[in-house]
């Protein structure tokens, strides 16, 4: 397990769009989360885990996380990064992701310059997924395209919800009356 900072799988996702729009998204597991399954799990952020996002200039932590981070430890992040624990129980992540997650999530980054989602373990079936998201919305629904969801390591039942999330996506767009197309080839 690689481990940066105190968080396991710490690592930038870089996509051209991100830089387009001046967003940075990272990914990490949450410290001491590996394997964990105890409804009273206590994350064990300390104030160096959170200096350490802090010197990378992260402003937002999202939790797509099946456990909360303690009230006494979300103080370490004030005053300068947001913390927002997305909406996530263990009843609701036991059938895997739900598309009610993807506007909350996407609201967020686009609300921080540096974000990081974190969740148990970061190596698995989420980033692909959270990174899709935001392409998408990033570039109105145009990438990434279907064609490489499969690829990316997107299982088919959350191919499903990408696909609503790409209409919405979409749709949306053409309620907008900017006229900013986006195009990416990634």
């Amino acid at each position: 397990m690689s481990t940066i900072g105190q968080w396991p799988y710490f690592q930038r996702i870089d996509r051209p769009i991100f830089a387009k729009k001046n967003k940075k998204f990272f990914i990490a597991g949450s410290p001491g989360s590996s394997g964990v399954t105890d409804p009273e799990y206590d994350s064990h952020l300390t104030k160096d885990n959170v200096d350490f996002l802090r010197s990378k200039g992260i402003d937002g932590v999202y939790s797509w996380n099946n456990y909360a981070i303690k009230y006494n430890e979300l103080q370490l992040f004030k005053p300068d990064i947001d913390y927002d624990p997305g909406d996530i129980s263990i009843d609701k992540l036991k059938n895997g992701l739900r598309y009610e997650m993807f506007e909350p999530f996407y609201k967020f980054f686009l609300a921080h310059k540096k974000t990081l989602l974190t969740f148990a373990k970061a190596d698995d079936w989420r980033k692909p997924i959270a990174t899709a998201v935001l392409q998408l919305g990033l570039t109105k629904g145009k990438n990434p395209p279907e064609s490489q969801w499969k690829v990316m390591g997107i299982k088919e039942s959350d191919r499903d919800l990408l696909r609503k999330w790409k209409k919405k996506v979409i749709a949306d767009a053409a309620g907008d009356d900017d006229g900013d197309e986006e195009k990416e080839e990634d």
